[in-house]
């Protein structure tokens, strides 16, 4: 998941960027008609370490999903995005425009909900599909308003197939 345009992504002060981030997530999807489905999601994005600060995130999200044709789907939904933060204490020193300032290594966790307007495309091939999701956080504030985007290869099976 990557915040676009908003926060300091790079120790260069990038503000956008790009860098591989794994998930794992596991859903369910429920017919409410032919071309209509919910699916419900639960996932888990990998740990993440950098400056001696670990982050987790945890989100738990919905989509309407309307089938276009067989190949393609449009989703439309809303997750709710938990990120818990920790780390070792202490100072780093980091850019600040043309000057360097001190920043502090939080020494405790922290934790943050956030709610999010999500819409994505699904594109499926016999049980893969290639899904792309775009997060809007703050959908309804225009200064603090973010986006973050997801790529993801999925496998569909039947847990009848399973058991």
């Amino acid at each position: 998941m990557e915040n676009l345009a908003q926060t300091r992504s790079t120790r260069e002060d990038a503000k956008t960027g790009v860098s591989l981030t794994p998930y794992i997530a596991f859903s369910s999807e429920y017919e409410l008609s032919a071309e209509h489905l919910l699916a419900p999601e639960l996932g888990y994005v990998i740990q993440q370490n950098e400056n001696n600060i670990a982050k987790d995130i945890f989100f738990l999200r919905t989509d309407y999903i309307y089938q276009v044709q067989d190949w393609l789907a449009l989703r439309f939904g809303m997750s709710l995005v938990v990120i818990n933060q920790s780390g070792t204490g202490g100072e780093d020193t980091l850019n600040n425009g043309n000057t360097t300032d001190t920043y502090y290594i939080p020494s405790q966790s922290s934790r943050s909900y956030n709610q999010t307007l999500d819409i994505g495309v699904e594109i499926q091939h016999q049980d893969l599909s290639m899904i792309g999701h775009i997060y809007t956080f703050k959908p309804f504030d225009s200064e603090r308003r973010s986006y973050t985007f997801s790529v993801g290869l999925n496998y569909r099976f039947n847990w009848s197939d399973i058991i």
